[in-house]
């Protein structure tokens, strides 16, 4: 990672861990160990406050942190690192039909997940009107290293509705970049950490729709393929440079 691109992730974070910290002046350890008397049998002080503010804390990670983040990771690497990409797929009708069903079959549990046998349906069906599908990426890589990257950006255990609708996305892509010669275009459920590690990852939506060797990144894996090897150990490096620095706060 080159020093531009470590000061302002370390920036980006930085400020976003002292926005999130905030609250905490207006926070009396006194009322809280009144409302939470129980938890105060095993939490010390910076404990209970952090308890008080985790859930904010989750929800502003999940809703934009990670997905920044990655951006500018992946600016270094790639000319093209966008958030909210969208794009529109123009297909034949029976490669739509196909995509459709597949993702229906995945969802009700009729198949099992197989990349290459869902790509080989998908690209010999090519008749029928053109259709335009609208689909939008989480995060967007392109004009670097490898092919243009969509990734979806999801929390470690999404639902059993977020799966399938990315893995739709994720085919439509795909089918539209061969279309379009669009060099070794690749989509990928992205996420940003393993919850089992280090127990490999196993949450039943995931692995029952899509394909876990060919279409997911998880981790270490994930952050890597957006910044080159070792970004993951980079950026962990960063997030215990910005806890040393923030903690007197």
């Amino acid at each position: 990672m080159k020093p531009e691109t470590r000061d302002r992730l370390k920036r980006f974070i930085a400020d976003f861990v002292r926005r999130k910290l905030k609250p905490l002046q207006n926070i009396s350890v006194t009322e809280l160990r009144r409302a939470y008397p129980f938890h105060d049998l095993f939490f010390r002080d910076d404990a209970l406050l952090a308890f008080k503010l985790q859930r904010s804390i989750v929800t502003s990670l999940g809703l934009g942190f990670y997905a920044q983040v990655a951006k500018i990771i992946g600016s270094e690497r790639f000319a093209v690192s966008r958030i909210g990409q969208d794009i529109n797929c123009d297909l034949p009708g029976n490669t739509c039909n196909t995509i459709e069903r597949i993702v229906t079959e995945l969802r009700l549990g009729q198949r099992k997940p197989s990349h290459q046998e869902e790509l080989k349906e998908i690209l010999s069906s090519t008749d029928g009107e053109m259709r335009s599908v609208p689909i939008r990426a989480d995060l967007y890589l392109d004009g670097g290293p490898t092919g243009p990257l969509f990734l979806e950006l999801k929390s470690p255990k999404p639902n059993l509705d977020v799966c399938p609708e990315s893995k739709r996305k994720m085919l439509y892509f795909i089918a539209f970049a061969r279309r379009q010669n669009l060099g070794e275009a690749q989509a990928f459920l992205a996420l940003y950490y393993n919850p089992y590690f280090p127990k490999t990852y196993s949450w039943r939506f995931t692995t029952q729709v899509l394909d876990m060797n060919s279409e997911v990144l998880i981790g270490e894996n994930f952050w890597d393929t957006v910044g080159g090897a070792s970004t993951y150990e980079e950026l962990l490096d960063v997030l215990a440079e910005v806890k040393q620095e923030l903690r007197p706060q």
